[in-house]
């Protein structure tokens, strides 16, 4: 009886299945920023073309995806914000809307002032 208690809290919580985005290399999204390669910046377009496959995905899943942002923003009615920073100057970063569902909503650069 013990078993099925386990398997079931384990297929509760089973992970999120990471969006596919033809194109899209997961590996260099995560070293881009220690390599200052420019990936970032390059393959936000492609996720900006394709967004419609990122819109009502949730958090877990973008998460799985992207990894974890950089900055997150509660933003009034349940609204949320993930920041993604784009490039080693600080300059541009990957804006993802979530609703108060936890659904991605919008998806958008913004600029940024660089840091002094």
């Amino acid at each position: 009886m013990k078993w099925l208690y386990y398997l079931t809290v384990v297929s509760l919580t089973a992970c999120y299945q990471t969006p596919e985005i033809d194109g899209f290399d997961q590996a260099k999204w995560t070293e881009s920023l220690e390599n200052c390669d420019g990936y970032r910046t390059e393959i936000t377009a492609l996720l900006l073309e394709k967004k419609s496959e990122l819109i009502s995905k949730n958090q877990n899943e973008v998460k799985a995806l992207l990894g974890s942002a950089g900055r997150h923003e509660l933003f009034e009615r349940g609204q949320k914000f993930f920041y993604y920073q784009l490039d080693c100057d600080r300059t541009k970063e990957l804006s993802i809307r979530f609703d108060a569902m936890g659904r991605v909503k919008e998806l958008q650069v913004v600029l940024t002032q660089k840091p002094y």
